[in-house]
């Protein structure tokens, strides 16, 4: 592949490398701080944002079910937002991972390593709610966040992709622009 990162800019490589390690360092300690959290505190946060999810609802649809949810729907509802919150904690932080490897190398291996590490957290994350109030170990929501961090190493990976493939247009084009000019000055020469 393409040397896209040269010497010239090898001082923004290196900003951009502790930039992404320290974004990715500071979701792994939201995920944890998250986890650190009582059941009791943790369930009012998902409720907060379910009240917030249902006055956008109140503006968009009035009429909906999510608007006016209680009881049963209300519960699936909070449950829903917590899973989508596990899942996309853990997408931003493969999200990270992933670009921080693409810093390094392009090698499908690094990947791995990137959807490896995001499941390692998931694991940390549920033994530290074993120390929490009230919280417990689920091999589900290790599934969940392992999911959310193979999302997000997708997601890395396609843009990554588009911008190769972005860079490469551009290039061939810049190229050929580059050809008709030269062979313009032949024919002027002649």
């Amino acid at each position: 592949m393409t040397k896209i990162f040269t010497a010239k800019n090898n001082t923004w490589l290196w900003v951009l490398r502790l930039a992404l390690i320290c974004a990715s360092m500071a979701t792994m300690v939201f995920i944890f701080s998250n986890s650190l959290k009582s059941a009791e505190q943790s369930s009012q946060q998902s409720s907060d944002v379910l009240q917030v999810v249902q006055k956008i609802a109140m503006i968009i649809a009035p009429d909906s079910q999510i608007a006016h949810a209680t009881g049963p729907w209300y519960d699936f509802l909070h449950t829903s937002i917590r899973s989508m919150a596990h899942f996309l904690e853990f997408a931003l932080l493969g999200t990270l991972c992933s670009f921080t490897c693409f810093t390094y190398t392009f090698s499908k291996a690094w990947q791995g390593g990137a959807i490896l590490s995001t499941a390692a957290v998931a694991v940390v994350d549920e033994c530290l709610q074993l120390t929490a109030v009230s919280r417990a170990f689920e091999f589900a929501d290790i599934l969940l966040d392992t999911s959310g961090g193979v999302a997000g190493v997708a997601f890395a990976v396609l843009c990554v992709w588009i911008g190769v493939c972005i860079f490469h247009k551009r290039r061939a084009k810049k190229e050929k622009a580059r050809g008709e000019t030269s062979s313009a000055d032949k024919a002027k020469k002649e």
